[in-house]
């Protein structure tokens, strides 16, 4: 079984993490029945001496530990031996230091080609890992404390190691190839593909960027500076009236506590000064809620204007509880109109 780990030797990657028991992992590749075979590869930026010296570090390992019929440095990193390794690997390596990974596209790359990522939650496999498709080091815990942090998931890698991946793979139950090793390949294949590539972050940013950004300019082209001059004019109405803007109640019904999919229907008065509700949008936010009373998987519904009393507005609508545990809501008030480019342009947002 081949493990391959090639990136940028950048600190927070932990190169060296496969490499804190040398004791046990050469009893992992040492072994005669089930034998195992780690390429690595990369390089340090130029001025990143930490990062040259853990390529150093691990060299002298293997000499020390006498591994060089194990453990292979490939040298002078590039395309060519990145397109080698991501499909000539059984399984490719990633552990960097949550959550610190921005992305971590070379295991994207290997799972095109059915190598089984073995990675850390952290960046696109945080998203990607179901249990089926490959392998994850810990639950995705961050900690303070690094070096407790290496100590334990050193541990979490070796016990993967020892115990699931090498034996799934020369797990062959009397037959030529190992059935559920190869089963984790095509799920690999089949969930990665079509969500981590090139070509879908493309149309995402064509889909929900460029054609909505394209319309939105014909918009304010279409007779001649009309729609812009209104559209700036209420802009300034916006910021003039927002400090004078309030939720100024906000309630749900409590008959019989809540559970999940309990439909909870919410009520609001809102005070819009000089708006009107055509100015604005008015949502109910609510989730989970953690110790420290925040939001932690935050979602939201627009509520209808039902009825105006002056400058006070009356809003109903209602939201399915979503989960267990700890729950809550409160209202918030964003401004509202066709040309926005999102509800975060203004900078303005008033909550209960």
């Amino acid at each position: 079984m081949t493990i391959g780990f090639a990136r940028r030797f950048a600190t927070y990657k932990r190169a060296t993490l496969l490499f804190s028991d040398m004791d046990r992992l050469s009893g992992i590749l040492k072994n005669p029945d089930k034998p195992v075979q780690i390429i690595l590869s990369g390089k340090a930026h130029p001025h990143d001496t930490a990062g040259k010296e853990t390529i150093q570090s691990i060299i002298q390992k293997v000499r020390t530990y006498r591994l060089e019929h194990h453990i292979v440095f490939l040298e002078d990193y590039d395309m060519v031996i990145a397109r080698l390794m991501v499909k000539g690997c059984d399984v490719w390596l990633n552990n960097p230091i949550r959550p610190l990974e921005a992305s971590g596209t070379s295991g994207m790359k290997a799972a095109l080609n059915g190598t089984l990522n073995l990675s850390i939650l952290d960046g696109w496999w945080d998203e990607a890992f179901n249990g089926k498709n490959g392998f994850a080091i810990g639950e995705g815990v961050e900690y303070d404390d690094h070096e407790e942090q290496d100590i334990i998931e050193s541990d979490q890698l070796y016990d993967l190691l020892e115990h699931v991946v090498v034996n799934m793979y020369y797990d062959r139950d009397g037959q030529r190839f190992p059935e559920k090793w190869v089963s984790y390949m095509k799920e690999s294949i089949k969930t990665i593909t079509p969500e981590f590539s090139t070509t879908r972050m493309v149309k995402d940013y064509t889909n929900n960027f460029y054609l909505k950004a394209l319309g939105r300019y014909d918009k304010l082209i279409a007779d001649g500076n009309r729609i812009p001059g209104e559209f700036r004019n209420w802009k300034d109405k916006i910021i003039g009236e927002w400090k004078n803007i309030e939720v100024i109640d906000a309630s749900i019904n409590k008959n019989n506590g809540a559970y999940v999919g309990k439909k909870i229907n919410v009520s609001s008065v809102v005070n819009l000064a000089g708006l009107s509700p055509e100015d604005v949008d008015v949502q109910v936010v609510f989730g989970g809620v953690n110790h420290h009373g925040e939001f932690h998987s935050p979602r939201k519904e627009s509520l209808k204007h039902v009825k105006s009393e002056g400058k006070y507005h009356h809003y109903e609508g209602s939201y399915k509880c979503p989960d267990t545990g700890k729950q809550g809501m409160t209202v918030r008030i964003l401004p509202s109109h066709e040309l926005l480019g999102g509800p975060s342009e203004m900078y303005v947002c008033s909550w209960a």
